[in-house]
């Protein structure tokens, strides 16, 4: 497994993170009960704008973007998120 990560700062409340992510796996078949293939991999890339509105105020958008392979049985798998996110801190004493 591989991770890159990447942070800019481009205010003191503006910010994008962005996360790449590398995994591949490799087995042998043989040694399963149940059949299994020889060789997976998949990759994730993830970025976030994150904007501070003030102390405990916090928005976030981004996307997320994965993509799996299974050569051995000619499998792709694809998957795109998209989100927002807001966050309120309050004093409840």
């Amino acid at each position: 497994m591989q991770q890159l990560l990447a942070i800019w700062h481009f205010s003191a409340r503006d910010s994008v993170r962005t996360i790449y992510q590398s995994t591949a796996i490799r087995r042998a078949p043989s040694l399963w009960e149940q059949p299994v293939s020889a060789r997976e991999n998949s990759e994730t890339v993830s970025i976030v704008y994150g904007h501070r509105r003030g102390i405990g105020t916090n928005f976030y958008v981004g996307a997320t973007f994965a993509r799996s392979r299974d050569p051995d049985a000619a499998l792709k798998h694809l998957q795109t998120e998209i989100f927002a996110k807001a966050s309120w801190a309050f004093d409840v004493l």
